[in-house]
C-alpha cells in the first residue's frame, strides 16, 4: 500500500515539474554566406533585369541561329529567362551525285524561328545549369537539281512544334558586364503539328527516302546544342 503511494506521488510530482516548465527562448542565427569580392557571384548581388544576345549558336539539329533573350533575377543565383532565337541556312546535305541521267546537285535549306521561358540556377559561381521550353516554327526544303534537264525537284513543309531543353554552362559578371556560353545541351520535341508539305512529282527515290529522313529527324528526333556564345549586360 505505501508503495503505491509513493509511486503515485513520484507520476503527480513528475507531471507538475513538466507542467510548470517555461517555453525557452533561443533565436537562430544563420552562419552569412561568404563570397570574394569581384567575383562573378558578387557582381550579380542587387541585379533586377539582364538583356543578352547570342552571338554564335549551333542550335537544334546542328542549324547556326542567333538569340536575343530578356532576364529577370529571382535572386542573385535563380533568373528567369525569355529568350528569342532565329536561325537559317542549310543544314549540311550539299553534295554531288550521280544516276542514271547523270549529276545532279542537292541541298537542303532550314528557317527556324522559336521563343521560349528557361530557367537559369547557378550552382557556383559562374557555373549553371538551366532548363525550359520552346514553341518553334520550323520550314524546311530539301531540293536537286539536274543540269541536263533543268528540273528542280522540290520536297518541302512548315511545320509547329514545342521542344524541352535543358543545358549547362558559364556565365561571368563584371559590374554590368554580362558574358557567357551554353556549352552543351539536348533539346527534345514534345509536340508537333505539320502545317503545310509540298512533294516533288519528279523526286527520285533516294530523294523521297532522304528527305523523309530528314522530315522525320527535325520533327521526332531530340538533338544536341552546341556553344551559345552570348554577351549583354545586368542591372
Amino acid at each position: 500500500m505505501k508503495i503505491n503511494v509513493f509511486i503515485t506521488s513520484i507520476i503527480i510530482s513528475t507531471f507538475s515539474i513538466h507542467s510548470e516548465a517555461k517555453p525557452e527562448n533561443v533565436i537562430i542565427i544563420k552562419n552569412p554566406k561568404e563570397i570574394f569580392e569581384d567575383s562573378s557571384e558578387a557582381n550579380r548581388l542587387n541585379k533586377k533585369f539582364s538583356i543578352v544576345g547570342g552571338i554564335t549558336t549551333i542550335g537544334p539539329n546542328l542549324n547556326a541561329s542567333r538569340s536575343f533573350g530578356l532576364g529577370t533575377f529571382i535572386s542573385s543565383d535563380q533568373i528567369l529567362l525569355l529568350e528569342l532565337r532565329s536561325g537559317k541556312g542549310l543544314s549540311g546535305v550539299s553534295v554531288d551525285r550521280y544516276n542514271s541521267s547523270g549529276i545532279y546537285h542537292g541541298t537542303d535549306e532550314t528557317l527556324i524561328n522559336s521563343i521560349g521561358w528557361h530557367y537559369k540556377s547557378f550552382a557556383s559561381n559562374s557555373f549553371y545549369y538551366r532548363m525550359g521550353a520552346d514553341y518553334s516554327q520550323f520550314s524546311y526544303k530539301f531540293s536537286t537539281l539536274t543540269p541536263q534537264k533543268f528540273e528542280d525537284r522540290l520536297n518541302e513543309f512548315k511545320a509547329n512544334n514545342i521542344n524541352l531543353s535543358f543545358a549547362i554552362g558559364n556565365q561571368w559578371q563584371w559590374e554590368n558586364f554580362t558574358l557567357g556560353c551554353d556549352w552543351i545541351g539536348y533539346s527534345s520535341p514534345i509536340y508537333n503539328k505539320l502545317v503545310s508539305e509540298k512533294r516533288a512529282t519528279l523526286a527520285t527515290s533516294n530523294d523521297s527516302s532522304q528527305y523523309a529522313a530528314l522530315k522525320k529527324s527535325y520533327l521526332q528526333n531530340g538533338s544536341l546544342t552546341l556553344l551559345n556564345f552570348y554577351l549583354g549586360a545586368s542591372f
